[in-house]
């Protein structure tokens, strides 16, 4: 069964869609550039994360969205602000994305 997320497009902001799967896949090539994953893919992905790759390329594709679990096991294992995964840092995601690792740094 799909637990897909569904929002009524007169509901949402006009950059809600499509955000997580951009933010997730500047964290895969981020992480293949640093050797943490080997490949750039939903499969590399979802072996460092111990999720399936069927999970990931949902993702991916924006068919749905981690649980907080998942959102979690990101945020450890790869020592990333949750709240970039999440979308709650900046409307820009590059900009996001480079303050969250010179904090972390």
């Amino acid at each position: 069964m799909s637990r897909n997320v569904h929002v009524a497009a007169e509901y949402a902001p006009a950059d809600f869609f499509g955000r997580f799967d951009l933010r997730l896949n500047r964290l895969m090539k981020d992480l293949f550039q640093r050797g943490l994953i080997d490949d750039e893919t939903a499969p590399a992905l979802s072996r460092a994360i111990g999720r399936q790759p069927s999970t990931v390329g949902r993702w991916l594709n924006y068919e749905s969205f981690p649980n907080s679990v998942s959102l979690v096991k990101l945020a450890q294992k790869f020592d990333v602000d949750i709240n970039w995964i999440c979308g709650l840092r900046s409307n820009a995601i590059e900009d996001a994305y480079t303050t969250t690792m010179r904090e972390a740094a």
